[in-house]
Parts: C-alpha cells; structure tokens; sequence
C-alpha cells in the first residue's frame, strides 16, 4: 500500500511505452495494472474505465484467459 504512488508512475510509463509498439498484449497488462491500482485505491470509477479498456483489448486479439483474470478479480473484489 505504501508504494501506490510510485506504482501508478511506473505503469503509466508501461502503458507510454506499450502505444508506441504494436504489441496490444502490452497495452492491455498497462491498462489492467492500472485497474489494479486504482483499486487499490478505492477509486472505482477509474479502475472500472481502465478494466473495461484492458478488456476490449485483451477481446481484440483473442486473450480471453486476461479477461477472466479480470473478471474475477472485479468479482473477488466487489463481492467480499
């Protein structure tokens, strides 16, 4: 918890890194990590945006097996 900050700054330098690759598996680990973080933070609204982006992402090359990592973390998290 005590390194949320720093982590933010780091993976929003992934997720720089990732646009400027055609690497869409990069893209979407950015934007799940940064779902991840904002949770962490309790900040829904932001980590449902970057979840869902991870998603699309993730649905436009065929990973379904992030998308049910995703899945069940939103599930683990809000049904506790």
């Amino acid at each position: 918890w005590n390194n949320l900050d720093e982590a933010l700054t780091f993976i929003k330098m992934s997720l720089e890194r990732s646009w400027e690759t055609d690497d869409v598996i990069s893209q979407a680990c950015s934007y799940r990590g940064l779902g991840d973080i904002y949770l962490a933070l309790e900040d829904t609204e932001l980590s449902n945006r970057h979840f869902k982006r991870a998603i699309e992402l993730f649905e436009s090359v065929g990973e379904f097996e992030g998308i049910k990592e995703i899945e069940e973390l939103i599930n683990r998290w809000f049904c506790i």
